[in-house]
């Protein structure tokens, strides 16, 4: 128990995959297989994040998508409120 105080606040750099499906962009959801090519969504929340840049182009290509599709740089915040 090195920590004596509480981290109350959080921000890390984080990159979600867009893909092209017939006339909007989506996130690819965390339930994407690769069998399935409809699992797809439109909230950031249910997006499959990635912790580089590189991770998420070697997802996109392993998906089959890398040609309709873009790397996108999130911020994710986590903050306490007491």
């Amino acid at each position: 128990m090195g920590d004596k105080h509480i981290n109350k606040y959080h921000c890390s750099k984080q990159f979600v995959i867009i893909a092209k499906c017939s006339d909007s962009e989506k996130y690819v959801g965390r339930d994407y297989l690769k069998k399935r090519g409809f699992e797809y969504t439109g909230r950031i929340n249910k997006a499959n994040r990635f912790q580089s840049e590189l991770q998420a182009h070697k997802a996109a290509k392993w998906l089959g998508i890398d040609d309709r599709c873009k790397v996108a740089e999130v911020t994710v915040e986590m903050k306490v409120e007491v």
